[in-house]
């Protein structure tokens, strides 16, 4: 038990949670905790997700898209947009000519720009810029969403851009589902100085990817599912915790549902007085929760080895409730870090000159 522990602390000090530790002085042996003061789900606020290693960090995103501002006309009845027939736009061989494209019409600012065109500089070069699908090629004066405010683009950045709520997504008598659903409209946004806003949304203006995971609340524990195929949610799911009082210790051979193809064996270890330190925030008395040296079979008995060196971590404060997981989750090559607090990006693009 002794050298579990520590090979644990170790393996936590080599990826981006650091070391865990017990807080508990030499002598004291861990409290006991209730479920229902640390197993509960926050469902008002949006979460961000922490990245987790390196590999798997996007960049801070970055506005690669200048506006084109269209050609000038006066503005007769004052609305904003040119109104053909209402407001003047001049069209000749002498310094008053707004046709500056010499396209016979006025061009306005959703059309294709044309050199000579007013447009929105945002970086100050001189030049117009739009490449809306690069959103991580930086320059010097390009707005970026500044996920940790240290006034620098950071190619890799600690936290990622990754709106997420936990959605009550069933609840019936002794059962209650929460889905962590990712979230489309939260997109960033930068005004620039001509009034311009830009939105951007966190990955590249592409589709949000589902937000990967469940909790369901029974009368004996929480489960929790995992999404590698969204169609296998209820399939992959599994026993965490159970209700009533919690205390530490390491219990063999936790069963798992995996899939209908093999059963999986866990070890579960619990710590009740955990430590652990993120992104400089030390958080402290926590439920520390960790499923790790699987064992597979198949059903006609045969070890399966496609799932060593697999693991889960759940964290939950008595303050927060759930506050994150890691896993390295059924054969897949990658550490997953999805640690969720207070410290989310702001939704404005931090304009860097």
């Amino acid at each position: 038990m002794k050298y579990l522990g520590i090979l644990m602390c170790a393996f936590l000090a080599f990826v981006l949670f650091g070391c865990g530790t017990e807080s508990t002085s030499t002598g004291d042996e861990q409290p006991t905790v209730q479920f229902d003061e640390y197993v509960w789900l926050d469902t008002s606020i949006f979460l961000a997700r922490y990245q987790g290693l390196e590999g798997t960090i996007l960049p801070e995103p970055v506005l690669n898209r200048e506006q084109s501002l269209g050609e000038p006309f006066t503005d007769v009845n004052g609305n904003g947009v040119f109104d053909n027939g209402i407001d003047e736009f001049i069209q000749c061989d002498c310094p008053q000519n707004m046709d500056l494209d010499d396209n016979g019409r006025y061009t306005g600012p959703d059309e294709a720009w044309s050199p000579g065109i007013p447009f929105d500089d945002i970086n100050g070069n001189g030049t117009y810029d739009n490449d809306p699908y690069n959103y991580w090629d930086y320059s010097s004066g390009k707005p970026f969403a500044d996920y940790d405010e240290n006034g620098v683009w950071d190619e890799v950045p600690e936290y990622s851009y990754h709106p997420v709520k936990l959605m009550s997504a069933e609840v019936k008598a002794g059962v209650e589902k929460y889905l962590a659903e990712s979230i489309d409209h939260d997109s960033l946004f930068f005004t620039s100085d001509s009034g311009v806003t830009y939105g951007l949304n966190y990955v590249n203006n592409g589709p949000v990817s589902p937000a990967g995971f469940s909790f369901t609340f029974r009368d004996s524990g929480v489960y929790f599912s995992y999404l590698d195929k969204p169609d296998q949610l209820d399939g992959r799911e599994f026993f965490v915790i159970d209700t009533g009082e919690i205390s530490s210790g390491t219990e063999q051979g936790r069963l798992v549902n995996a899939s209908i193809d093999y059963i999986l064996y866990y070890d579960r270890t619990i710590n009740t007085d955990y430590e652990l330190e993120v992104g400089g925030i030390t958080y402290s008395h926590l439920l520390h929760i960790r499923f790790d040296n699987p064992v597979a079979y198949t059903l006609e008995g045969y070890e399966n080895t496609d799932f060593d060196n697999t693991f889960f971590d759940f964290y939950f404060s008595e303050s927060k409730g759930f506050i994150g997981y890691r896993t390295r989750a059924m054969a897949n090559e990658s550490d997953r870090t999805y640690f969720y607090d207070l410290k989310i990006p702001s939704k404005n693009i931090t304009m860097i000159k």
